[in-house]
Protein backbone atom coordinates (compact mmCIF):
# COMPACT_ATOMS: atom_id res chain seq x y z
CA UNK A 1 0.00 0.00 0.00
CA UNK A 2 2.85 2.37 0.88
CA UNK A 3 4.49 1.97 -2.54
CA UNK A 4 1.16 2.66 -4.28
CA UNK A 5 0.80 5.88 -2.30
CA UNK A 6 4.40 6.90 -3.06
CA UNK A 7 3.82 6.21 -6.76
CA UNK A 8 0.67 8.35 -6.69
CA UNK A 9 2.55 11.08 -4.84
CA UNK A 10 5.35 11.01 -7.41
CA UNK A 11 2.83 11.26 -10.28
CA UNK A 12 1.03 14.04 -8.40
CA UNK A 13 4.25 16.02 -8.07
CA UNK A 14 4.73 15.91 -11.83
CA UNK A 15 1.09 16.84 -12.49
CA UNK A 16 1.00 19.68 -9.95
CA UNK A 17 4.36 21.17 -10.87
CA UNK A 18 3.54 21.04 -14.59
CA UNK A 19 0.19 22.76 -13.99
CA UNK A 20 1.89 25.37 -11.80
CA UNK A 21 4.49 26.09 -14.49
CA UNK A 22 1.70 26.51 -17.04
CA UNK A 23 -0.16 28.80 -14.65
CA UNK A 24 2.98 30.89 -14.17
CA UNK A 25 3.41 31.25 -17.92
CA UNK A 26 -0.19 32.34 -18.39
CA UNK A 27 -0.14 34.61 -15.33
CA UNK A 28 3.06 36.30 -16.43
CA UNK A 29 2.00 36.62 -20.04
CA UNK A 30 -1.37 38.16 -19.29
CA UNK A 31 -0.29 40.47 -16.45
CA UNK A 32 -1.23 43.64 -18.30
CA UNK A 33 -4.83 42.54 -18.81
CA UNK A 34 -6.58 42.40 -15.43
CA UNK A 35 -8.39 39.13 -14.77
CA UNK A 36 -7.75 37.93 -18.35
CA UNK A 37 -5.92 34.92 -16.93
CA UNK A 38 -8.83 33.65 -14.81
CA UNK A 39 -10.39 31.46 -17.52
CA UNK A 40 -7.16 29.80 -18.72
CA UNK A 41 -6.01 29.29 -15.12
CA UNK A 42 -9.30 27.60 -14.25
CA UNK A 43 -8.84 25.34 -17.27
CA UNK A 44 -5.37 24.35 -16.11
CA UNK A 45 -6.58 23.73 -12.57
CA UNK A 46 -9.55 21.66 -13.77
CA UNK A 47 -7.25 19.52 -15.91
CA UNK A 48 -4.98 19.07 -12.92
CA UNK A 49 -7.95 18.05 -10.74
CA UNK A 50 -9.10 15.47 -13.30
CA UNK A 51 -5.59 14.00 -13.54
CA UNK A 52 -5.16 13.90 -9.75
CA UNK A 53 -8.53 12.18 -9.39
CA UNK A 54 -7.45 9.50 -11.87
CA UNK A 55 -4.39 8.76 -9.72
CA UNK A 56 -6.80 7.59 -7.02
CA UNK A 57 -9.33 5.95 -9.34
CA UNK A 58 -11.77 8.86 -9.06
CA UNK A 59 -13.41 9.87 -12.35
CA UNK A 60 -14.25 13.56 -12.41
CA UNK A 61 -16.30 15.23 -15.10
CA UNK A 62 -15.39 18.78 -16.08
CA UNK A 63 -18.18 20.18 -13.90
CA UNK A 64 -17.09 18.06 -10.93
CA UNK A 65 -13.48 19.18 -11.40
CA UNK A 66 -14.64 22.79 -11.62
CA UNK A 67 -16.59 22.37 -8.40
CA UNK A 68 -13.62 20.77 -6.63
CA UNK A 69 -11.28 23.58 -7.71
CA UNK A 70 -13.80 26.28 -6.77
CA UNK A 71 -14.30 24.70 -3.35
CA UNK A 72 -10.58 24.76 -2.67
CA UNK A 73 -10.27 28.32 -4.00
CA UNK A 74 -13.17 29.41 -1.77
CA UNK A 75 -11.30 28.10 1.26
CA UNK A 76 -8.32 30.18 0.11
CA UNK A 77 -10.30 33.40 -0.30
CA UNK A 78 -7.63 35.44 1.51
CA UNK A 79 -4.94 34.40 -0.95
CA UNK A 80 -7.27 34.98 -3.88
CA UNK A 81 -8.13 38.49 -2.60
CA UNK A 82 -4.43 39.25 -2.09
CA UNK A 83 -3.66 38.09 -5.64
CA UNK A 84 -6.42 40.29 -7.05
CA UNK A 85 -5.21 43.27 -5.05
CA UNK A 86 -1.56 42.82 -6.02
CA UNK A 87 -2.57 42.33 -9.65
CA UNK A 88 -4.55 45.56 -9.62
CA UNK A 89 -1.76 47.55 -7.95
CA UNK A 90 1.40 46.14 -9.53
CA UNK A 91 0.11 44.26 -12.56
CA UNK A 92 0.72 47.24 -14.80
CA UNK A 93 4.41 47.63 -13.92
CA UNK A 94 6.53 46.00 -16.62
CA UNK A 95 8.62 43.04 -15.44
CA UNK A 96 7.55 43.38 -11.77
CA UNK A 97 3.89 42.94 -12.64
CA UNK A 98 4.65 39.96 -14.85
CA UNK A 99 6.82 38.32 -12.18
CA UNK A 100 4.29 38.97 -9.43
CA UNK A 101 1.37 37.66 -11.46
CA UNK A 102 3.32 34.58 -12.58
CA UNK A 103 4.42 33.82 -9.02
CA UNK A 104 0.98 34.17 -7.47
CA UNK A 105 -0.65 32.09 -10.23
CA UNK A 106 1.91 29.32 -9.70
CA UNK A 107 1.64 29.38 -5.89
CA UNK A 108 -2.15 29.28 -5.90
CA UNK A 109 -2.19 26.45 -8.47
CA UNK A 110 0.36 24.53 -6.41
CA UNK A 111 -1.75 24.99 -3.25
CA UNK A 112 -4.93 23.90 -5.05
CA UNK A 113 -3.16 20.82 -6.40
CA UNK A 114 -1.81 19.64 -3.05
CA UNK A 115 -5.12 20.34 -1.35
CA UNK A 116 -6.94 18.21 -3.93
CA UNK A 117 -4.28 15.50 -3.63
CA UNK A 118 -4.90 15.35 0.13
CA UNK A 119 -8.69 15.27 -0.30
CA UNK A 120 -8.58 12.54 -2.96
CA UNK A 121 -6.14 10.53 -0.86
CA UNK A 122 -8.41 10.76 2.18
CA UNK A 123 -11.47 9.87 0.10
CA UNK A 124 -9.74 6.83 -1.38
CA UNK A 125 -8.62 5.63 2.07
CA UNK A 126 -12.07 6.23 3.57
CA UNK A 127 -13.71 4.22 0.81
CA UNK A 128 -11.34 1.34 1.57
CA UNK A 129 -12.02 1.62 5.31
CA UNK A 130 -8.51 2.83 6.13
CA UNK A 131 -7.46 5.79 8.19
CA UNK A 132 -6.30 8.78 6.10
CA UNK A 133 -2.54 9.09 6.08
CA UNK A 134 -0.61 12.32 6.45
CA UNK A 135 1.01 13.57 3.25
Amino acid sequence: MKEIFESAKSEAQITIHTASAGAAAIGGGLAFFPFADNVPLMGIQMGMAIRLGKLFGIDLSESMASGAVRTVLASMSGQFFTRSLSQAILGWVPVWGNALNATTAAIITEAVGWSLFQKFSEQKNTLKGQQPSAV
